[in-house]
């Protein structure tokens, strides 16, 4: 059990913190980090993975993954978010934050690219047809609940929208893709998700930064931003409880949490 002081193992805080902070866990996330931790010996020794290596040990050694160990791993992750959030980590002395005046929000736009791409889907093979033009995509759930979605739109890439988008990457390194889009792309292709179709996106201009904020039905926010260094990362706000999923923020966190407490209010 970690203590109020303790400094917990940043690679697999990360690890976590891409596979749970939407708050949905799945079978396949929960292999991932049973994975991460049979491979880092380091990680495995020090918390919060020394709490998790016991029961995943235990899922990696009969290779069955039950209902009641799903519910478990859940608990325990539960419990390791919240003793980060209380947890006594030294932060920089930041300035004050500006005003809301000053941050600019917009609608985030998808790049249109004269691109179509045949993609498989996973794990049935079944291939859909994706157009980065018109960011449309044969598959019956962009039918279903993302067409009504103008072009542009940030809610009508469904995963394969978003893996036509990683190939692109893949592909065509020189690609004119804005960094933002790259880094929400290449998450969101690690994890088999396409975008939140239920949340409203928002771009926020930080002194000229992105960052890329979802307000949805869920108390939990998704911001994607730069964090202390320049490379972008994935983080989540709790907007009833007002604090970031396991303590981790991004650089400019003051700006996002004063737009998510003012939308709050209007709401």
């Amino acid at each position: 059990m970690a203590s109020a002081t303790i400094i917990p193992h940043v690679g697999t805080l990360q690890m976590i913190r891409k596979i749970t902070d939407d708050g949905v866990l799945c079978e396949q996330e929960v292999w991932d980090l049973a994975e991460y931790l049979n491979e880092n010996p380091d990680a495995r020794v020090n918390w919060p993975g020394s709490e998790l290596f016991p029961l995943l040990h235990q899922v990696f050694e009969d290779g069955i993954l039950s209902q009641d160990e799903m519910a478990q791993m859940a608990g325990v992750l539960s419990d390791i978010e919240h003793q980060c959030a209380r947890a006594d980590i030294p932060k920089a002395i930041e300035k004050a934050p500006v005003s809301l005046d000053a941050i600019k929000v917009e609608d985030y736009s998808l790049p249109r690219i004269e691109k179509t791409a045949e993609i498989p889907c996973k794990p049935s093979g079944e291939v859909y047809s994706v157009n980065l033009r018109t960011h449309s995509c044969s598959c019956p759930a962009w039918f279903g609940n993302r067409k009504k979605f103008p072009v542009g739109s940030l809610n009508r890439a469904c995963v394969h929208v978003v893996d036509a988008y990683k190939r692109e990457l893949t592909t065509n390194p020189s690609a004119p893709l804005p960094k933002l889009l790259a880094h929400v792309v290449e998450d969101l292709s690690f994890r088999g998700r396409g975008v939140d179709v239920n949340a409203d996106w928002k771009l926020l201009k930080v002194d000229t930064i992105p960052h890329l904020v979802s307000i949805g039905t869920q108390e939990w926010s998704t911001v994607y931003a730069p964090g202390k260094g320049a490379k972008f990362d994935r983080y989540a706000y709790h907007r009833d409880e007002d604090r970031w999923a396991y303590g981790a923020e991004p650089s400019r966190h003051r700006h996002v949490e004063e737009f998510l407490r003012a939308k709050k209010r209007r709401a």
